[in-house]
């Protein structure tokens, strides 16, 4: 799924944070509608990994690359 081609319902994506034992943890309550999700739950000065998963007919998709986010200190 693009995320130039318009949504229906039931469709989006789930936010994964990947923990520091190998887990992840989804991290949004409902599907993701948009490109941009913001993790409000984050410490200053720590670094963080994230993957995507899309969901449709309510199926996942495989998970999407890894990206890492640090947090600067202040």
């Amino acid at each position: 799924m693009s995320l130039s081609t318009p949504l229906v319902d039931g469709e989006g994506y789930n936010v994964y944070r990947l923990n520091a034992d190998g887990s992840c943890t989804k991290i949004n309550g409902v599907l993701v509608r948009g490109s941009v999700y913001e993790d409000r739950f984050v410490e200053l000065g720590k670094t963080y990994r994230y993957t995507a998963k899309a969901v449709k007919q309510n199926s996942e998709s495989d998970p999407s690359n890894v990206v890492e986010v640090a947090v600067p200190p202040n």
